[in-house]
């Protein structure tokens, strides 16, 4: 990839990219219009008459066929609408209880597209079996599988499912739900639709959990659909992982392992007698759960950061890894053999540049205004030792800025993205190599080396903040990284433009981190982003919250861009520019003059 190319700006206040299908559909005021996300020409454009605002869901089916469901809490009712037939599909009217969220079921193959909404006050959660398309007009009465008393839903302002406590088999034959009877959290694993003969859901099982009092926050089911990882809330750092039959593998405590430290006579005795704790030892392979640890609450280290719990959890590469960011600001990555700590990772506050080959880019301080938004500018790199100063931890604050927020594996399983809330305004990027190479033919009992640091990318918005926000970002759905081609990470922050990294393919390369900037007349401030399915195609918008659900209804913009690769055609969209009245002006890629620029904004 050498370029790209971008679309003009439209005007919209939700935007979708559709499963398995090369268009986009997006929503202006009360008009849904549907678009090839080729050329971004419109097929065909339609006014919903009965549309509510605020919305609280707009998300399209994850699988075919693809469904748009438009849900307003205020007005209590949903809306499934079929952007190839103009028509609405289903109705679904909320009871008096209310309806906090609605999302897509993601069932497999065979089953009908079914939606899942959660009552108010987590009294159950309903899944309507939606009628398939070759169903007969009127659609029957929508009757649902309810599940009582889940302990999470949705937040409707989140567009990721994580915290959401449920969680579908990567096949979609099987749903895990967290739920909370009788003052104990369960995890109950339902067949869907695409499972059972009859087409029918059921509990086929209900996990209980090894102590009683466990407080889970969420848990996620493993890219290979082998197990399943359940994770404490803040006020504990415990990961359990089971099989879907209910088996427990493993419960991961690190720190139940730290006993205080010696400070007195009768602490030495007190420890002399129990097993040493590995945990204290500097190399992460040394990082055990507490299988064989018989401390007890009271004796567990005193130390600040104890106790503050999980913050998130990714799985990696085909199952073979469980990452877990924490509150204390590290990643430690469980391996999938014994399920022990096989690396420890986090941002440093001081790069000496003496181990490894760490990489610090800066960006190009006001680029933006600097360059008017025309063509790519190279990230600056940054001369080693370099040190990174962290937000003031503010603990009066009931979530402080502190911890890792994400971690984003990239196709291959090598590189992981990891933003930490200590350092807003940077990106690491780590190697796992290693770990690839590991898990790819490596023996039982083998130690494998250390992960390390490889990229940090020092953002420089226009616009300084005491609490700046946290940066989107994604990884480019490769379409031959096994046959040499770059992985790629994009991210937005706010500006006129985006950032990408290009990972290297060798290890003399260092890789390559660049701003892409939008030339386009007017405000624009890209917020979120997302690639299509094949990777050819990155939506950029400036609302917040547009991805799969929002409860904003203010009008923004977006626009997409196309990834140029050395040999392809130059591709500049223009079908959308006779488009009717959503376009602002045009946004041309790197190849354009500024006259060239002026004029094609002149045009529109």
């Amino acid at each position: 990839m050498t370029s790209w190319e971008l679309s003009p700006l439209y005007r919209h206040s939700h935007t979708l990219v559709l499963a398995n299908s090369p268009n986009l559909v997006s929503l202006h005021r009360d008009r849904l219009v549907l678009r090839s996300l080729a050329d971004l020409s419109p097929i065909r454009s339609w006014t919903l008459p009965s549309l509510p605002h605020p919305l609280t869901t707009f998300a399209a089916s994850p699988s075919d066929p693809n469904y748009v469901l438009v849900y307003s809490a205020k007005q209590r009712a949903a809306w499934v609408v079929d952007p190839a037939k103009e028509g609405e599909v289903a109705r679904i009217e909320v009871g008096n209880e209310g309806c906090v969220a609605m999302a897509w079921a993601r069932t497999g193959d065979g089953a009908n597209p079914t939606v899942m909404a959660w009552a108010a006050h987590h009294l159950h959660l309903s899944l309507f079996p939606l009628p398939s398309p070759s169903s007969p007009s009127p659609s029957p009465a929508l009757q649902p599988f309810r599940i009582l008393s889940p302990k999470h839903s949705p937040s409707p302002s989140s567009s990721e499912e994580q915290g959401t406590g449920y969680s579908f088999r990567p096949d979609g034959k099987f749903l895990a739900v967290l739920e909370r009877h009788q003052a104990r959290d369960v995890i109950g694993v339902y067949s869907t639709g695409s499972a059972s003969a009859a087409g029918e859901w059921a509990l086929v099982k209900s996990i209980t959990l090894p102590d009683p009092t466990s407080d889970l926050a969420d848990l996620s089911w493993s890219p290979c659909g082998r197990y399943i990882a359940a994770w404490s809330s803040i006020t504990d750092y415990t990961v359990h992982v089971f099989t879907p039959t209910g088996t427990l593998l493993s419960t991961y405590t690190p720190y139940a392992s730290l006993s205080p430290p010696a400070s007195s006579s009768t602490s030495t005795s007190s420890t002399s007698s129990r097993k040493p704790s590995s945990a204290s030892t500097s190399t992460p392979t040394a990082i055990t759960g507490n299988k064989d640890c018989t401390l007890t609450r009271l004796d567990r280290s005193t130390h600040s950061y104890v106790g503050l719990g999980i913050r998130t959890v990714q799985w990696g590469r085909d199952g073979e890894w469980l990452s877990i960011g924490g509150w204390d600001g590290k990643v430690r990555v469980l391996s999938r053999k014994g399920w022990g700590a096989v690396a420890e990772v986090g941002v440093p506050t001081r790069l000496t540049g003496g181990v490894g080959t760490q990489n610090v880019w800066r960006e190009p301080p006001n680029w933006v205004s600097n360059t008017r938004g025309h063509g790519i500018l190279s990230y600056d790199p940054v001369p080693l030792p370099h040190s990174l100063t962290p937000l003031p931890l503010d603990l009066t604050r009931p979530n402080p800025r502190m911890g890792v927020e994400r971690i984003v594996w990239s196709e291959s399983g090598r590189w992981a993205a990891v933003l930490n809330a200590a350092f807003p305004n940077v990106i690491a990027i780590f190697d796992f190599s290693t770990l690839v190479a590991l898990a790819s033919n490596a023996h039982e009992g083998e130690t494998p080396p250390r992960p390390s640091l490889h990229t940090l990318l020092l953002l420089c918005p226009s616009s300084p903040s005491p609490s700046p926000p946290t940066p989107a970002l994604a990884w480019q759905p490769s379409r031959a990284f096994s046959d040499g081609e770059a992985e790629v990470l994009c991210w937005v922050g706010g500006e006129k433009g985006f950032g990408m990294w290009r990972a290297p393919t060798s290890r003399k390369e260092k890789g390559l981190a660049e701003c892409v900037g939008i030339p386009a007349r007017g405000d624009f401030s890209a917020h979120s982003l997302a690639f299509a399915p094949d990777g050819e195609a990155l939506v950029l918008s400036s609302s917040p919250s547009t991805s799969t659900s929002s409860t904003a209804s203010a009008e923004g913009t977006f626009c997409v861009a196309y990834p140029v690769y050395e040999g392809d055609e130059v591709h500049v969209p223009s079908g959308g520019r006779a488009a009717a009245d959503e376009s602002l002006g045009g946004a041309g890629g790197r190849t354009w003059t500024e006259d060239e620029a002026e004029e094609g904004e002149s045009d529109l």
